[in-house]
């Protein structure tokens, strides 16, 4: 009985591995063969294309989850090899569905100018029933731009270096540089600013997700703003229509910097603080820590504090205030008017800078914050002076830390090769070897173009 089961399965074994290799062959019921060949989807120019749809379906109904009844459309994507049916062209069929015309290879639909912006914005439009040929006007805006990165990012996340993370986004946050939402949504950057070009999409799609944590696009953001834009396609007023639009979400979400009926110019600074709080939780956080220098200047910042003392005559009317760091909330601490609100204030601070130091500065911050607990819970010398050694314990660490960098960094430059530390740089200067990957292909074109002009 075995051997007939050895033999058998030997038989069967082989017409299967027969059957596969040849393709799989299915007759129909009249006799006509017909050969089924899949594709990888990894790998296959077609199907990458059919997942980039997909993906940006994905996308658009995140950001636009609900729009008026009877606005909503199917959006279809219909591959073309050029000789029927144009590509990059859109109609729409008798039931109302967008249909958007593609190339059927990847690599083609990538060649396109400004394709990804432009698709997103088709697909934004279409999902909220509007125009397609709306596009053109805000396909260089802060969402169009901020998705069509992030759907690079999401189409090739282990390809190249330019995607999944926002180099000069971090280097400039960490360094306390950061654009003002002011002037990221009121210019938007063409794709021949080449390099500003870059860091704009970084802040872009930075914006994008903060709108998403906060609930903006869940509470109608961008279907609200898609309506404005429909009414009035080339208005230029987009930072005032950004502010109207998220504060009634915000003030719901953060009373603290949103508080209600906030009118300008105090609405645009709220917006200002809160832009830049969150891009400090978003790229200063855990696995990216700040620098120490950072880390130095927040904390001093959140220890300082300003608030008023009690009055100890009731006929003066005047109000004394006390403002100063923890040496000064020690001395005033019995005679500040609210010393509990003040102490809780920093302590909040402390919370959010521990998120954001490097391993080495989070323990000293976390005894600073549990002495400044037991200091409020039982003011006393004592317990005023174990927080004031505490603060000194955090100093020296910083000071550690710099002079650790510093050494980190001298002996880099004696012992790494620069073909070594400069891998990243050289490959792109490397152009002429790989012009497929040059993520701004019309400025080495520029550099060509000088470079033939100087050896003229």
């Amino acid at each position: 009985m075995l051997h007939f089961f050895r033999k058998y399965f030997a038989f069967f074994t082989g017409g299967l591995v027969f059957f596969l290799s040849a393709g799989t062959d299915i007759k129909a019921a009249d006799g006509t063969l017909y050969l089924l060949n899949y594709e990888d989807v990894e790998t296959s120019p077609r199907a990458r294309v059919i997942q980039l749809t997909e993906k940006l379906k994905r996308l658009s109904r995140q950001t636009v989850p609900s729009v008026k009844t009877g606005r909503t459309r199917e959006i279809f994507a219909v591959l073309s090899d050029g000789r029927k049916s144009r590509p990059f062209t859109f109609r729409t069929d008798k039931l109302g569905n967008l249909r958007i015309i593609l190339p059927d290879s990847y690599p083609k639909l990538l060649s396109e100018p400004d394709v990804l912006p432009r698709l997103t914005a088709w697909y934004l439009f279409g999902r909220a029933g509007k125009n397609p040929e709306l596009e053109k006007y805000v396909r260089n805006s802060w969402f169009a731009v901020g998705l069509a990165r992030k759907l690079f990012e999401e189409m090739n996340s282990s390809r190249t270096p330019f995607s999944g993370y926002f180099p000069a986004a971090y280097t400039l946050t960490s360094t306390n540089r950061y654009p003002t939402l002011q002037s990221l949504l009121e210019t938007p950057l063409k794709p021949e600013d080449t390099v500003l070009r870059m860091i704009y999409e970084e802040y872009c799609e930075l914006l994008v997700l903060i709108c998403a944590r906060n609930g903006l696009f869940k509470g109608g953001l961008l279907a609200n703003l898609l309506d404005e834009l429909e009414k009035s396609p080339e208005r230029d007023d987009m930072p005032d229509l950004f502010r109207n639009l998220a504060y009634p979400i915000l003030k719901k979400r953060s009373p603290k910097i949103f508080p209600p009926d906030l009118m300008e110019p105090r609405l645009r600074d709220a917006y200002e603080i809160w832009f830049r709080r969150e891009l400090d939780e978003m790229l200063n956080w855990n696995f990216l820590p700040a620098p120490a220098e950072k880390i130095e200047t927040r904390y001093l910042q959140t220890v300082h504090f300003s608030s008023p003392l009690k009055k100890t005559d009731q006929n003066n009317q005047k109000t004394e205030t006390v403002q100063g760091g923890l040496k000064t909330l020690i001395q005033y601490y019995r005679q500040l008017e609210n010393p509990e609100k003040t102490a809780h204030s920093i302590l909040d601070g402390l919370v959010r800078l521990i998120y954001s130091a490097s391993p080495d500065l989070k323990v000293p911050i976390s005894r600073i914050r549990s002495a400044v607990q037991n200091f409020t819970a039982a003011p006393s010398a004592q317990t005023g002076e174990l927080l004031l050694s505490e603060e000194q314990n955090f100093f020296r660490s910083v000071e550690k830390n710099l002079l650790l960098t510093q050494f980190l960094s001298e002996t880099e430059r004696e012992c790494v090769a620069p073909a070594t530390r400069y891998y990243l740089t050289f490959s792109l200067i490397d152009y002429e070897k790989r012009m497929q990957v040059q993520p701004v292909p019309r400025l080495t074109r520029l550099l060509e173009q000088v470079t033939k002009e100087a050896e003229k």
